[in-house]
């Protein structure tokens, strides 16, 4: 059962558009200890490496910007700069599966979906008491690069309430060959992470959850920089914590969920060659502190006993402060977003399935944005169907975008505090099916 697609349970067969699921098999056998390991190979995925060597998605060869990341449904505050997530910060320890849609999907997530979305499903809390840890050491070649891996998890059921939590650390050391580029072939780097999630059943039909994700980066390594050499140092992590309410009421399905998403970043960039003398900044810093703050709720219930009718509300509220680059002032902005969707699922006639959706964002700084998408499922045989989907998408103007000034070596950046949003239209139809063990899909979009 995959649930981004549609926000509703669905078996995989059902799913409308192009779809993939990555199992937590499938990321096992991978052997990844971070996300960027298993998505590079991911089907229309492609993973853009950035500068601090990160690595961030792409879709369909849109850009990082127009590729929704969500944790269980939510999303993560912007990064660095105009960057996303940095996949390569996140552990695969508590990943139950990748769900993975293709094409636009702002008609049910709003902005930033108009490559596609990538949903990381957590682990839920298992029936018994079950646990794992495990230890890893090793070196290169030369006895050098150093890397220690601690990861491990436990969890457990208690009558009504259950619990899971994981936590993962993995330390590298700096590894230089060719110390003339200035630039380090491995950074001293550490990574940690951990969460926890719990779920209380008060009743068969009501459940509240809540959790907390939370992983802390740092790398340090040599850089060049204004000609000269720089020891680079950068400290970034990310906080995520929601509360939410699941259940059922008067024949409806129920969702209501508040949640919190942080990132800060601390980068300096200190002259450590004195090879330019005009170098007016022997030292940099930055500090960033993106955040978000969201609330949503959701109710679907099924009508005439053909129409899964799905209603959405939304309130986010993003957040930007700090220094983000050499020689800007210091930012401090916030914008709101406002949204409502409706989506319907039914049966048009036999073997015809149809989802319709349609979203409206009201953005403090731009204005009301509407999505349409509608798809569609014809079963030729049991095991063999059509799919064929229309969607639009878009992105809002970034608070980078809009109020950020930089000033770089390459040039400068201004801000335009007039951007309108980006807009796409997508058009996609292809056909999938099994044959025993084999299955296969062929779509053009």
């Amino acid at each position: 059962m995959v649930v981004t697609a549609t926000m509703t349970p669905k078996e995989l067969t059902d799913v409308p558009g192009a779809f993939e699921v990555i199992t937590a098999e499938e990321i096992e056998m991978t052997g990844a200890e971070t996300l960027d390991g298993v998505l590079e190979g991911a089907l229309g995925v492609v993973l853009e490496s950035v500068p601090g060597r990160g690595r961030i998605p792409q879709i369909r060869g849109l850009s990082n910007k127009r590729v929704l990341i969500l944790i269980d449904g939510m999303r993560f505050s912007s990064g660095f700069r105009d960057t996303t997530v940095d996949v390569s910060e996140i552990s695969t320890e508590f990943v139950e599966r990748i769900e993975i849609v293709r094409g636009p999907s702002s008609a049910l997530y709003g902005s930033e979906a108009i490559g596609g979305v990538i949903n990381i499903i957590t682990k839920s809390p298992p029936s018994d008491p079950s646990g794992s840890l495990a230890v890893r050491y090793g070196t290169n070649t030369y006895g050098e690069a150093e890397n220690t891996v601690v990861k491990g998890a436990v969890g457990s059921t208690f009558g009504p309430l259950g619990i899971i939590a994981y936590g993962y650390a993995n330390g590298s050391d700096e590894f230089d060959r060719q110390y003339d580029d200035y630039f380090s072939d491995t950074d001293d780097e550490q990574r940690y992470s951990g969460g926890i999630k719990l779920q209380l059943d008060l009743t068969d039909d009501h459940r509240i959850s809540a959790g907390g994700y939370y992983n802390e980066t740092s790398r340090e390594g040599l850089r060049p920089k204004n000609n000269t050499i720089t020891d680079r140092d950068a400290v970034s992590d990310r906080t995520n914590a929601f509360i939410q309410y699941d259940g059922h009421i008067a024949g409806s399905s129920v969702m209501l969920r508040s949640y919190y998403s942080q990132f800060q970043l601390d980068r300096d960039y200190t002259d450590i060659g004195g090879l330019n003398p005009n170098n007016n900044y022997a030292y940099e810093e930055f500090d960033i502190d993106n955040e978000i703050y969201q609330i949503e709720g959701l109710v679907s219930r099924v009508f005439a006993d053909n129409h899964l009718f799905s209603l959405g509300l939304e309130y986010r509220e993003e957040e930007r402060s700090g220094v983000e680059n050499r020689g800007e002032t210091e930012v401090d902005e916030t914008v709101g977003n406002r949204a409502v969707f409706i989506q319907d699922d039914f049966l048009l006639f036999s073997g015809l399935q149809v989802t319709a959706g349609l979203r409206l964002d009201d953005h403090s700084d731009f204005g009301s944005e509407v999505s349409p998408r509608i798809s569609m499922i014809y079963a030729i045989l049991d095991n063999l169907r059509l799919k064929a989907s229309y969607g639009e998408g878009f992105r809002a103007p970034s608070l980078y975008e809009l109020y950020v000034e930089t000033i770089n070596m390459q040039g400068d950046v201004i801000p335009n505090p007039d951007l309108n949003p980006e807009r796409s239209k997508s058009y996609e139809a292809g056909i999938e099916g099994e044959v025993g063990r084999f299955a296969g899909k062929v779509m053009f979009f």
